[in-house]
């Protein structure tokens, strides 16, 4: 697959500019600081009314501070022929949007706050940059180098898709650089990013996932792959193994590898086999410090010290005690306590087929479980036929919910599947009924899908799952 390196516009914030930045989520709430810091005139849009905004009383304060810079419109009521100097986009918000086309076809640069924050870190400081991203894993294995990073002394940000802004560290409020960043990178940043760069990234796995924003595989992958777009000579890229030759998405990834490696990139494959995965760890670390359960949690670490080493090549012996006290992601095979002493884990990251596949997969030793899935659907690839034969061998009932729970009730009821299967509206009124349950088979909440439909994000899900396990079980 023929992925094309597109130049970047030549950007500068100024006081005779006007940015717009469409979508006021967190992202959206620090990009509109950093462009009011700037002294630009800033247009905030958002869906629905003012009032209504999960930024509304934040936004309310920066009226009082930018009363002749700051104005606010929804999207609904966004006047499209006025004129504008650039558009800083959210990560949820697609480049094809009907708002947007009349603005990219003048010409007016469309970009996120990643590529502008790049651009000023690059001027002010002679850090790396560490960036990662894949279809899953990419909140745990940040996470893990920032920490590891940090076991050697430096300063570190670590955010990105991951949580806080890149933009966050220019921003008066957030005091001196750090050394070294960090960042988790979506396909949705990465479709607005142009000159960004990294010493070294990591491209850790892809299997296609929201199908609510790309109608094939190629274009989710075309997203993922400009990771590799800017890499200088000597720069690393990690990548999944190539070991199946059949499938049509290893050739264009094989083609992509291929054009990075002919430019004198580092090209670096991700081992497959734990017994390869430990033999290179083991010679770094105290293994049995490592909390983390999974294989794939193997490969994450060996992901973050391949990243780091490649940076700070001396350092190796420094890290034999650094994996103590890092216990991962918040809502990632997290452990919740109860007292009825059925084990519990909050799985509420994941978000498509193969992060829950990956879960089970990870609980093979506590196997059968019961398995809550649901969320919002995407679209495409929302089906449970293609993977029931895998789900099946590890679990004893599923647990249903939501919208997407509600499609896969139906699709169950169509087949023959000896499976034990049970639908609710809510979360909430699923885990109330589960706690009728007698038997104390492990239940792993790991829905499979975005969180959207009844949560404002998975990090809200995963902290209501918490809460109604502690009111229930």
């Amino acid at each position: 697959m023929d992925v094309k390196r597109r130049g970047g516009p030549d950007l500068k914030i100024s006081k005779t500019q006007k940015v717009l930045v469409l979508g006021m989520g967190v992202t959206g709430l620090k990009a509109l600081m950093y462009v009011l810091e700037k002294g630009a005139k800033a247009l905030a849009v958002n869906q629905g009314k003012f009032s209504e905004w999960a930024q509304f009383k934040e936004i309310q304060e920066l009226q009082k501070l930018y009363p002749e810079t700051l104005s606010i419109s929804s999207q609904e009521d966004l006047v499209t022929d006025q004129p504008l100097d650039l558009i800083l986009l959210s990560p949820g918000i697609a480049r094809e949007s009907e708002c947007l086309k009349i603005w990219l076809a003048r010409g007016v640069p469309v970009v996120n706050e990643i590529e502008l924050a790049h651009r000023e870190w690059r001027d002010k400081s002679k850090g790396a940059v560490f960036a990662i991203t894949g279809s899953n894993g990419k909140t745990t294995t940040t996470l893990m180098l920032d920490h590891l990073l940090q076991k050697l002394g430096l300063k570190t940000f670590a955010g990105g898709n991951l949580g806080t802004p890149f933009c966050h560290l220019f921003l008066k409020e957030a005091g001196p650089l750090p050394e070294v960043c960090t960042l988790e990178l979506s396909s949705f940043q990465l479709e607005s990013l142009f000159e960004f760069t990294s010493e070294a990234c990591a491209l850790l796995n892809l299997s296609f996932t929201h199908g609510e924003r790309y109608s094939n595989y190629e274009s989710y992958a075309r997203a993922k792959f400009r990771m590799g777009l800017n890499l200088r000579p000597g720069a690393l890229l990690i990548h999944p193994a190539l070991d199946d030759q059949s499938l049509e998405e290893n050739r264009w990834m094989k083609e992509w590898i291929s054009s990075l490696a002919s430019q004198k990139i580092k090209c670096l494959e991700i081992p497959m086999t734990k017994e390869e995965l430990l033999s290179d760890l083991q010679k770094i670390y105290e293994l049995n410090e490592f909390e983390l359960v999974g294989s794939h949690n193997l490969q994450n670490l060996w992901v973050a010290t391949k990243l780091l080493l490649h940076q700070y090549p001396e350092q190796s012996l420094k890290l034999k005690n650094a994996l103590r006290g890092f216990r991962g992601a918040a809502h990632r095979l997290e452990p919740v306590p109860v007292t009825s002493g059925r084990k519990v884990f909050n799985d509420a990251k994941s978000t498509n087929w193969s992060a829950t596949k990956i879960a089970l997969k990870a609980m093979e030793e506590l196997a059968p479980v019961h398995l809550i899935l649901g969320g919002q659907l995407r679209g495409l690839n929302d089906e449970i036929g293609p993977h029931l034969m895998s789900i099946t061998a590890q679990v004893k009932a599923l647990w249903l919910y939501g919208e997407s729970g509600a499609v896969i009730e139906r699709e169950l009821g169509q087949t023959k599947t000896a499976l034990s299967f049970q639908y609710f509206k809510t979360l909430e009124e699923l885990i109330r009924e589960f706690s009728k349950q007698t038997d104390l088979a492990p239940l792993v909440f790991s829905p499979a899908f975005p969180s959207f439909d009844q949560f404002q994000n998975y990090g809200h899900r995963g902290e209501c799952f918490k809460a109604w396990v502690k009111d229930f079980l």
